[in-house]
């Protein structure tokens, strides 16, 4: 499993402290992070990242302006060939001169339905009954309610673009 952690002014003399790691497919073959550049909406955009050589995507980048980007995964043994790899997200991420240009933003609503309709984004619950449906409904509701939420790099609907994804 990939790991990323951030942390936020926890050293004085570095407000923030950004690593990752790449831990699956070991024998995948890959460059160490290094500078160089992705095609951007109008010009070159410098990136410091490692590359994957088989797809040509990275795992965790920084562009020149300072946009941190990663991904994560869990493996599970198999990978669907006819998907694109993840590494070509990050990348179009990357590309882009603000994290604006990256989100949607979402309704309190809208964030509920869609956590909702992908099982709660969890794969282990074991028991599934209107009563504890309408408990985890009634948490995101709140809880969306008090945050900002966004869906990242799309423009499409917000289950349009799981689909996509999925």
């Amino acid at each position: 499993m990939c790991t990323a952690i951030f942390l936020h002014r926890v050293f004085p003399s570095h407000p923030v402290v950004v690593a990752g790691n790449r831990d699956e497919w070991l024998a995948r073959p890959a460059l160490a992070p290094h500078e160089w550049t992705v095609r951007g909406e109008g010009s070159p955009v410098r990136i410091f990242a490692g590359k994957d050589q088989r797809e040509g995507g990275t795992w965790f980048g920084v562009n020149q302006y300072g946009l941190v980007v990663g991904v994560t995964n869990r493996y599970t043994g198999t990978r669907d060939e006819d998907r694109a790899s993840r590494g070509q997200l990050v990348l179009k991420c990357l590309a882009q001169d603000s994290v604006q240009d990256l989100l949607t933003i979402l309704t309190p609503e809208e964030a509920t339905r869609y956590i909702e309709s992908v099982g709660f984004c969890n794969p282990h619950m074991l028991v599934k009954d209107e009563r504890k449906m309408n408990l985890r409904r009634q948490f995101f509701k709140e809880f969306f309610a008090l945050l900002e939420t966004y869906v990242v790099n799309t423009s499409a609907p917000v289950l349009e673009a799981h689909r996509t994804i999925k």
